[in-house]
């Protein structure tokens, strides 16, 4: 249960980011070790809040704070639904 809410809150900051820069939010989750994604599928082999974590420094380095915002507002709806989940204190 705990690894879909993980590939699901993943899925939406590859969204989230992605209205911003297109594609490339795809090609950078790919660059991540574990992750892999597609508009319609993210799966991760690893521990999934170091994935995020790299993500999100991928994301700050072509778009800069903006990523950990687009990322946030994403989170909302996962963190709502699932409070204890352990994430990035950054997507708090």
């Amino acid at each position: 249960m705990t690894d879909k809410i993980y590939n699901k809150l993943v899925q939406i900051m590859i969204k989230s980011v992605a209205h911003t820069v297109g594609p490339v939010a795809v090609m950078l989750a790919n660059q991540v070790e574990g992750l892999t994604a597609s508009p319609y599928k993210v799966t991760m082999d690893g521990d999934p809040v170091k994935i995020i974590n790299i993500l999100l420094e991928k994301y700050t380095r072509i778009i800069g704070p903006a990523a950990i915002t687009l990322a946030k507002k994403g989170a909302r709806s996962i963190l709502k639904k699932n409070p204890k989940i352990i994430i990035p204190k950054e997507l708090r």
